[in-house]
């Protein structure tokens, strides 16, 4: 499967977790925040996340933080 296709499906599979428990939905509003550019640009967040992926051998949060910005 390709990286873009694995990304989309990770995506709907949030989508139906969201649904079924809203809590996370408020985890994910905090991520965003958490994303957005202040002391560091959004970028480097997002390598700094995708390094932490990497370590933690998370294929999920690898292809998620790989994937464009």
């Amino acid at each position: 499967m390709a990286a873009k296709e694995k990304l989309e499906q990770i995506q709907k599979q949030l989508q139906e977790i969201i649904g079924k428990a809203p809590e996370i939905g408020k985890f994910a509003e905090y991520v965003h925040a958490a994303e957005s550019p202040k002391a560091l640009d959004t970028k480097t967040k997002e390598l700094i996340s995708l390094g932490i992926a990497v370590a933690v051998r998370c294929e999920p949060c690898i292809v998620w933080h790989a994937g464009p910005l």
